[in-house]
């Protein structure tokens, strides 16, 4: 019986000191200053690194929940009672904001801070750019610090307001220096470089749908020719001749070909016998775009209204009249020589080189005049005679000088 007695006594002598012991252990784990300090969320995307700053009198210590794309250094002294965790984000490639938690914690008591980052969008937006014609875009760039955009160097045909800048939010304007009128469209991927990150950027520039011509005008003199047409060209097009040309102008090759850019038509451009000059436009249409190329031709030399043997715009038309002038023929090496007299004016004219067979307009040949009638002209000189008609025994012809003349066979 004693020693029960004594052992119940012994317990509730001790008793009252558990509460009180108690207490004083919980008061001793609780710090009295605990501050937390770190710039507010949520972070851009980028690769970057965060500084919390936690006053504390007592150890303290870092962990995250869930650490997947965050990490967490250990403590580091700053000053006195206050130090330092370093957060490092890696670059966030989604579009969607990401969560985890810092949970710091000094003796019993524990705080816990939400560590939030935001899509891939934040730092640069948008990612994709389609540019029609010249018009501008922007891009939103929001950096935690120094950036560049990198464009390849053989993209010589788009132009970029900025290509650099820092941790201030900036808009970088984009735009294409020339329409495209290239197949489909054309693309280059230039890329964004922090110190850490590099993301790629995509332009796109569609076509413009285009119908350009180089050369819109061609000229011709009375002899024709021929001329290329070359048309660049991004959609379906028709050509089209005014009616009343063909006659005189004619598509001789319409150029399709297996490019779908480039088409280059031959014309061919008749002799004109007449002394009206022509004029046509060739139109090019299509996809409501036009494109029009004028082609010209001379009339032919006015000797053509003529119809008398004799010399005409050279030093004054000398025109055959049979009561004062008289007419000569020699005929050698299959060759014609035209003489002109005057008796009264003791003057002559005489063309040689003239063939004796394949006369025939278009025909070009040395044709050479020798004459005493204007002492202020070459006594002997040479053209380049082009021959206009042949009728009637009579044979009319242009000259590459100042000079036209209608010879009796």
């Amino acid at each position: 019986m004693y020693m029960k007695i004594k052992y119940g006594f012994f317990l509730l002598l001790l008793l009252p000191l558990f509460p009180a012991a108690c207490s004083n252990a919980a008061k001793e784990n609780l710090p009295a200053t605990f501050e937390i300090s770190l710039p507010e969320g949520p972070y851009t995307a980028a690769t970057q690194d965060i500084e919390c700053t936690v006053t504390c009198e007592m150890e303290w210590t870092a962990r995250l929940k869930h650490g997947s794309w965050v990490r967490v250094s250990r403590p580091r002294e700053r000053s006195n009672e206050a130090r330092y965790v370093t957060l490092s984000l890696s670059l966030n490639e989604s579009e969607e904001l990401r969560k985890d938690t810092l949970v710091l914690q000094a003796g019993d008591a524990v705080r816990e801070v939400e560590i939030r980052q935001d899509g891939l969008s934040s730092l640069i937006s948008p990612r994709t750019l389609v540019l029609e014609g010249t018009e501008p875009q922007t891009v939103r760039i929001h950096a935690p610090g120094q950036w560049r955009l990198r464009v390849p160097g053989s993209t010589n045909w788009l132009a970029l307001s900025e290509k650099e800048g820092g941790s201030d939010p900036l808009e970088v304007t984009l735009r294409a220096t020339e329409p495209f009128i290239g197949v489909d469209s054309r693309t280059v991927e230039l890329s964004f470089v922090s110190t850490v990150d590099q993301i790629p950027l995509t332009v796109t520039q569609l076509q413009t749908d285009a119908i350009e011509v180089p050369e819109n005008t061609f000229s011709f003199d009375f002899k024709g020719g021929t001329f290329k047409l070359e048309a660049l060209y991004n959609v379906d097009y028709e050509m089209i001749l005014p009616e009343g040309a063909g006659s005189w102008l004619t598509c001789v090759d319409d150029g399709m070909t297996k490019s779908l850019l480039s088409r280059t038509a031959v014309f061919s451009v008749a002799r004109n016998l007449s002394t009206e000059a022509h004029a046509a436009d060739i139109i090019l249409r299509g996809s409501d775009l036009e494109q029009r190329v004028t082609v010209t031709q001379t009339g032919a030399d006015p000797i053509l209204d003529q119809a008398l043997p004799g010399i005409y715009h050279l030093g004054g038309d000398w025109v055959f009249d049979k009561k004062k002038d008289q007419l000569s023929r020699t005929y050698r090496d299959g060759k014609l020589t035209f003489g002109l007299y005057s008796p009264s004016e003791e003057c002559a004219v005489h063309l040689s080189g003239i063939p004796t067979s394949g006369l025939e307009p278009g025909l070009e040949f040395p044709l050479t005049l020798s004459q005493n009638r204007d002492l202020t002209l070459p006594a002997r000189q040479t053209f380049q005679a082009y021959v206009l008609r042949v009728e009637g025994g009579m044979v009319w012809l242009s000259s590459d000088k100042e000079a036209a003349f209608i010879v009796k066979l």
